[in-house]
């Protein structure tokens, strides 16, 4: 508790009421963050229960290729719908409010904060309450309270959604102390009104059938007296193409035509619905699956995170298209998903990243997997062991494998660490001999890292990036097999060592000598001394260093 600080406060009329987070309902990240329940403890409550080690951490995530993972299906999607985010949580209050102010208690970096919104539960709905881009910048804020001006929605919340981008615009740590949320009380806990989204009205010319209407009823243009439906079907549809998919779906309710022109499977090889997580519900996954013949990308990371549509729903949509699925994302997928059925209903996948998302891992052995996979992410997942291993046995061109924050379900009811030792180690070997092309991979607090573990990993030649922070085993020294490691694989550039304890002074310069490619080498919390630090930045000036410390939360 840090009671001697004196916190400020939001200014509160008496019809309004001050609450603070009473749960992180969920939580979100494309980056490596140190989040556990007692990390987060400084989001619940008011500030006063603030505790100096228990820190929100957003580390960026080592090495490039994962934060620069190109995108698809954007280039139609406005701005205003594509914020750049790659972090958010959920935040849970007591009471149901007209939300009128909102506040958060941050040390430093408050500019990682992009968007605010609320939650509407009735409708199934999520209101922006607050955008920094168009809304201004933070006012009427202190040194420790930051509260912008909030945009006014017509319906009560207890449900509070924060994206950041720490990412472009913060490069060390995000600290929340607490969040306050201000507001007058739904005792009904009823919407004042109705979804401000307006229902198509009757009108002549709109079919009962089609909730359509005939072209007929268009209105000519002034200059010929020609309709837009006159321009030929391949101009229109270069016209169409230029749209995002809600748009898609909105024109093919104008006339029998539109609707034609954008059932055109060739408007969705490439669909990332991402951008519009807070739109998305069963019919649209329902308009989706009639169109979407042959689409080979699909990202529906973010979406379902509110029960607007199940498990059926996407089994439904990979049965009928997912055999032509080459990209999946599913980060922070609502749903939970059972990884083996989907593996058979996609079999030609090269890319699947499922980080932060629900993975049913009854398992069903199929030899119909997917055997392609170039990419595969897991961070932050519970998988099977078993599961796991087939998949990796089964994806020899394998260059991309996160497995960061990874749990294996199996391990909570072995009691021996020699059992838990054996399952983990497991996937050190199954990568070892199947593995052989990884570029990337990534084991941040995943295996129990050994001599035989580190051995494992000479066989992997093409790796670039690697990170094996915080699974060290037991504190051991293994200096002489992280020399000989950088050794052998010579293309190594990033590295991330944790949490490594090292015994002897010149490691870390016999280390970084040892690797010539070398550009990054995170040393978070690796307790090195600022001689051997200076005496390492003055040997390899271009050799960039993370050297965060938890209590200080410097770089």
């Amino acid at each position: 508790m840090n009671k001697n600080i004196e916190y400020p406060t939001l200014p509160v009329s008496k019809e309004e009421c001050l609450q603070y987070v009473l749960y992180v309902a969920m939580i979100h990240v494309e980056i490596i963050p140190d989040i556990s329940d007692t990390l987060l403890v400084n989001l619940i409550g008011p500030p006063e229960n603030y505790t100096p080690r228990a820190k929100l951490y957003a580390t960026p995530k080592l090495g490039t290729w994962w934060q620069s993972m190109p995108e698809f299906g954007l280039e139609n999607v406005a701005p205003e719908d594509n914020a750049p985010v790659n972090f958010y949580f959920i935040v849970k209050y007591e009471l149901s409010v007209y939300p009128s102010r909102v506040g958060w208690y941050e040390k430093k970096h408050t500019g990682a904060v992009v968007r605010i919104w609320a939650y509407r539960a009735e409708a199934k709905e999520w209101s922006l309450l607050w955008d920094c881009r168009y809304d201004g910048v933070l006012s009427n804020s202190s040194p420790q309270l930051f509260c912008p001006e909030i945009r006014t929605v017509r319906h009560s919340t207890k449900l509070l959604r924060f994206e950041l981008n720490t990412r472009d615009r913060v490069k060390a740590i995000v600290n929340f102390d607490g969040i306050a949320l201000v507001g007058v009380e739904d005792s009904s806990e009823e919407t004042l009104h109705q979804s401000s989204a307006v229902p198509l009205k009757s009108h002549e010319g709109v079919t009962q059938d089609s909730g359509t209407r005939d072209s007929s009823a268009l209105p000519p243009t002034r200059a010929t007296g020609r309709k837009l439906t006159d321009l030929p079907h391949e101009m229109l549809f270069k016209i169409f193409s230029h749209l995002d998919q809600l748009s898609l779906r909105n024109v093919g309710q104008v006339c029998n035509s539109y609707a034609a022109l954008v059932s055109d499977a060739r408007l969705y090889r490439v669909v990332n619905l991402r951008p519009y997580w807070h739109k998305m519900n069963r019919q649209h996954l329902q308009w989706l699956q009639k169109r979407c013949t042959g689409i080979s990308k699909l990202d529906l990371s973010w979406c379902g995170n509110v029960d607007v549509f199940n498990n059926s729903d996407v089994n439904a949509l990979l049965k009928r298209r997912g055999a032509t699925l080459t990209h999946l994302r599913l980060n922070c997928f609502g749903v939970s998903v059972n990884l083996s059925r989907m593996l058979k209903l996609c079999p030609n996948l090269t890319e699947l990243c499922m980080q932060s998302a629900c993975i049913d891992n009854n398992y069903i052995f199929s030899h119909s997997y997917c055997g392609q996979l170039v990419t595969l992410d897991l961070g932050r997942t519970s998988v099977s062991i078993k599961m796991l291993n087939h998949l990796l046995q089964h994806n020899l061109g394998l260059q991309h494998l996160n497995l960061s924050y990874c749990t294996f379900p199996v391990l909570d009811r072995l009691l021996t660490f020699g059992q838990r030792y054996h399952l983990q180690s497991s996937i050190i070997c199954t990568i070892r001999e199947y593995n052989r092309q990884l570029i990337s991979l990534n084991l941040y607090r995943t295996c129990i890292v050994t001599a035989d573990a580190l051995e494992a990993l000479y066989n992997c030649f093409n790796l670039e990036e690697l990170d094996l922070g915080y699974s060290w085993y037991s504190n051991q020294c293994f200096d002489y097999e992280l020399t000989m490691l950088v050794q052998t694989c010579t293309r190594l550039q990033r590295i991330g060592i944790a949490g490594y304890m090292t015994s002897s002074d010149s490691f870390l310069q016999t280390f970084a000598a040892s690797c010539p490619e070398l550009q990054l080498l995170d040393l978070t919390e690796c307790e090195i001394l600022n001689d051997e630090l200076n005496a390492l930045r003055n040997e390899f000036p271009t050799l960039s260093i993370l050297d965060q410390s938890r209590s200080e939360g410097t770089q």
